[in-house]
């Protein structure tokens, strides 16, 4: 009987031992996570448990069953490769959500970090495509007949690569098209542009395509190439303020003063004026009506586009108010023709 324990003494041990690998990752990250809050690093607490937790169980119970099992290395191997490989994955989204923390774009200055965000999130998803590419070569280098074919694979890495490049030139023009569009940066996260004709924000850039979220919750995908190929509007290049501007048409019994008036008390009593910009200006005059332009600044494209209608609203239901004989009318003269002589 003991020489029957001695034979499999070292699986004794396995079953602690991966209950061990099951909580102690939970409690070493509880730890680091109270330190953290200590020293006023909230988003640190949560954000290690969540995304390290997992990686670090399967990386200490492969440990676990190699030292147990001898006879295992290869497999065992294969899984420490993918386990180092999701552990860095997850560790990359923990370095990203911190720097999103730190560069929030929901200030009203936001476009530096717009900009940075933009360039982390490129970055994030090449490293995991480099990080699956890298682990899988290394895996499949655990095998036996991958490592036989390794001679005749080098031996025509020329050839290949003059054949891949053929065969993915398109892919690869893509992907260089998104290393351009992430560090030259003609659109960035939460840009607002206008793409074949549509409004939207600019809501996902990946390494092959970008999602546009449309005004009206609709999404438009377009390839990255896109920005790089064919012209588009940006509306938040440089910065989030835009110029918001109201065309109305009135008789010519309008009182341009009296509208002027009315026009910067709406604004002064608007939370949506940025407070720069304020001009009314009559811009054209036809034989039936004028126009008149109101034009206006606010902190942002959706901002803008609220307080032109709140200006538009309130200046038209002022003139119907006080000066109705204001509004646009069609004239007809109506002449009176004598009669004949002699005609009763």
């Amino acid at each position: 009987m003991f020489q029957y324990l001695e034979q499999y003494e070292h699986f004794l041990w396995l079953i602690p031992a991966l209950l061990g690998a099951w909580f102690a990752p939970q409690v070493v990250l509880n730890l680091v996570g109270r330190v953290a809050l200590r020293r006023k690093f909230t988003p640190t607490a949560g954000l290690l448990s969540s995304f390290l937790k997992n990686p670090l169980r399967l990386m200490l119970a492969v440990i676990a069953i190699d030292i147990a099992d001898t006879t295992s290395n290869e497999l065992t191997a294969r899984f420490h490769i993918a386990a180092v490989v999701w552990l860095l994955i997850q560790a990359s989204k923990v370095l990203k959500v911190l720097c999103f923390v730190h560069f929030d774009s929901s200030s009203p200055n936001n476009l530096v970090a717009r900009k940075i965000r933009t360039q982390i999130q490129f970055i994030e998803r090449s490293v995991h495509v480099l990080l699956i590419l890298l682990g899988a070569a290394l895996i499949l280098m655990t095998f036996d007949k991958a490592r036989s074919l390794g001679g005749s694979i080098i031996a025509s890495a020329g050839l290949a690569t003059v054949v891949i490049g053929f065969a993915a030139q398109k892919t690869l023009g893509t992907y260089i098209a998104g290393f351009q569009v992430a560090f030259t940066q003609p659109i960035r996260i939460e840009d607002v542009v206008i793409v074949e004709g549509e409004w939207g924000i600019i809501e996902e850039i990946t390494l092959t395509y970008v999602v546009i979220k449309i005004w009206d919750l609709r999404r438009l995908i377009v390839p990255i190439s896109y920005f790089t190929d064919k012209p588009f509007q940006n509306w938040t290049r440089n910065e989030s303020s835009m110029l918001g501007y109201v065309y109305l048409y009135f008789d010519y019994a309008v009182d341009v003063e009296d509208l002027r008036v009315k026009f910067m008390e709406v604004l002064r009593g608007s939370n949506l004026w940025d407070r720069k910009v304020a001009v009314l200006q009559v811009t054209d005059a036809t034989d039936r009506s004028v126009q008149i332009r109101f034009l206006m600044d606010a902190r942002n494209s959706s901002e803008a586009f609220d307080l032109r209608c709140e200006v538009r609203e309130k200046l038209i239901a002022h003139v119907q108010a006080t000066r109705p004989e204001a509004l646009p009318k069609a004239r007809n003269e109506v002449q009176v023709v004598p009669a004949p002589v002699g005609v009763v």
